[in-house]
């Protein structure tokens, strides 16, 4: 019995083995591509820049602004982020709106110390408040800027 074993053990190993069927895929990579280039671009939204346009024209008259002009310039652009708030917005939309809204922390903390650096009368603390303010300014700028880039697509 046991050398019967052992003999069938010996034919099965002198024959070669069979290969395994293969596969058509002659077509799959291909569809499997234009499958995924088509779910990716239904998950991506699109920005609508003319919802954004007059807060980034705003946005960039705060470069320039003057310590006198930064309130007016801030509730200017307040009143454009509620009205923006108030409309349906895609989540690509969303991020924008969020860095505006970064942008508008940023300035809103630059107006304050201007205010303190104008009721100021040690001129060593106040050019401090004024480089911090500075500071802030140029942060606002570089996020709103950020945003304008995520609007038009070179982000």
């Amino acid at each position: 019995m046991i050398d019967d074993a052992i003999d069938r053990d010996r034919v099965v190993r002198s024959q070669p083995r069979p290969e395994p069927p293969r596969r058509r895929l002659d077509g799959t990579p291909r569809l499997f591509a234009f499958a995924m280039i088509g779910l990716l671009g239904i998950g991506c939204s699109r920005i609508d820049q003319t919802k954004f346009s007059p807060i980034f024209e705003l946005a960039s008259s705060f470069a320039d602004a003057t310590p006198s002009s930064l309130p007016d310039l801030r509730s200017q652009l307040a009143e454009q982020l509620c009205r923006l708030d108030q409309l349906s917005l895609t989540q690509r939309e969303s991020e924008v709106m969020h860095l505006l809204r970064e942008a508008e922390m940023e300035w809103m903390i630059a107006d304050s110390c201007l205010d303190t650096y104008r009721a100021q009368s040690d001129s060593e603390e106040g050019y401090r408040l004024y480089r911090i303010a500075c500071r802030h300014l140029d942060k606002g700028c570089y996020l709103a800027t950020k945003a304008l880039e995520m609007t038009t697509g070179l982000f």
